[in-house]
């Protein structure tokens, strides 16, 4: 696996900013739009927009698959009512190869009561042997009238039957935007609190375990950031942090760990290049030099 796959939207500024683009790179740090820098693939469907695309290749069947929020704030400008009375649907598209993808399907997978479902992301529970999808979701309830995001989870095999939606995670106050990455036997949980408008951190041994806080002072001195996306970087045997400034549509900023027990390094200007389009809230898997040359033809 020597090169990178990022899948991504662009916003909500211009019509097709709501849609799934894709980007490659060799090095993890420097990109080149795919498709002259346009749209691969398009919602016809629901709320008509794509963003937060989240990719992985499930170890279950060895298929590709995008998971996305469906929801495209350009053509209402609500957010109010895309938090309250949103789709509480999920789209997915699947693929053999990369280059050939499904046509797009819709699973409302929310919860009851739910008014969105946003940011779905996923990651391969080994005790069950299925993929664990986790996305926020704003619900009312007796304790909490006025609403209140939290992170849930559904199970599944096969990206087309998923269990019923159960609580994962909450926080005193709004919580959203979780990603789960797993490093030499440890989970590690990225997700954005509300209250500080920080992103924190936090392990466990097991994704149904005691979860505790991981202190990273590059991230505590951080805030307005959102959609925290990781990577392995294989040529340099680090992960890399990708985080969106969603403040002033500035797009994704980059830095890299070693372990988890240190600090995350930002990079500087001269080591990164995000390429034409704006990059935002979406995902990077790595890929081999056959599925880079596929995807270059």
């Amino acid at each position: 696996m020597s090169a990178y796959l990022m899948s991504y939207f662009t916003g909500e500024k211009f019509e097709d900013g709501e849609q799934i683009y894709f980007a490659l790179s060799d090095d993890g740090f420097h990109w080149k739009d795919l498709n002259d820098g346009q749209p691969a693939l398009i919602s016809k469907e629901g709320r008509k927009g794509l963003r937060d695309p989240f990719m992985m290749k499930s170890p279950i069947d060895g298929k590709f698959y995008i998971i996305a929020t469906d929801l495209r704030i350009w053509s209402s400008k609500n957010w109010k009512e895309a938090v309250e009375k949103g789709s509480t649907k999920m789209a997915v598209f699947s693929s053999d190869d990369l280059i050939h993808w499904s046509e797009m399907r819709l699973f409302d997978i929310a919860p009851d009561g739910a008014g969105c479902l946003w940011a779905p992301k996923a990651v391969y529970d080994e005790t069950r042997d299925a993929v664990m999808v986790v996305f926020t979701s704003f619900v009312k309830d007796d304790k909490h009238p006025n609403g209140k995001h939290r992170i849930y989870r559904a199970f599944t095999k096969d990206f087309v039957n998923f269990t019923e939606a159960e609580l994962y995670y909450e926080r005193s106050n709004d919580v959203i935007d979780m990603a789960i990455i797993q490093d030499q036997g440890i989970y590690y949980r990225f997700y954005k609190d509300e209250i500080t408008k920080h992103i924190l951190v936090d392990c466990s041994k097991m994704l149904d375990g005691e979860f505790l806080l991981v202190p990273n002072e590059t991230l505590d001195q951080m805030d307005h950031l959102e959609g925290p996306a990781l990577y392995w970087h294989t040529q340099q045997s680090k992960w890399c942090l990708l985080v969106d400034q969603f403040i002033g549509g500035k797009g994704y900023l980059p830095m890299v760990i070693n372990t988890f027990e240190q600090p995350f390094r930002l990079l500087d200007a001269n080591e990164y290049d995000f390429g034409e389009t704006l990059k935002r809230h979406g995902s990077v898997i790595n890929i081999s030099d056959h599925e880079k040359l596929s995807l270059l033809k």
